[in-house]
């Protein structure tokens, strides 16, 4: 096997081991948050807070954020790569 397949490789089991590792903390989370819910009386009516109706839900700030890390890591990848064409030798 050549190098890059064998890097590729490790690269896949990794990114499989840390879906599945996400994946258990998730059923977790899920599982501990039902088991509260079936053992604490349901809270008190809280005011709704003025304005609430204007921020954003947590997925939109999930999305935005990420968003912009997928676009960084975009430009710090077409840098990285103007700078090895830039500094390559000329044939």
């Amino acid at each position: 096997m050549a190098i890059p397949e064998t890097f590729k490789t490790i690269q896949d089991q990794s990114i499989d081991t840390i879906k599945l590792a996400q994946d258990s903390v998730v059923k977790v989370v899920k599982g501990y948050s039902e088991s509260v819910k079936a053992v604490v009386p349901a809270m008190p009516e809280v005011p709704e807070l003025p304005f609430a109706d204007k921020l954003p839900k947590a997925t939109e700030v999930l999305d935005n954020a990420f968003g912009y890390a997928a676009r960084m890591l975009e430009i710090q990848r077409e840098f990285a790569l103007n700078l090895v064409a830039a500094s390559a030798p000329k044939a």
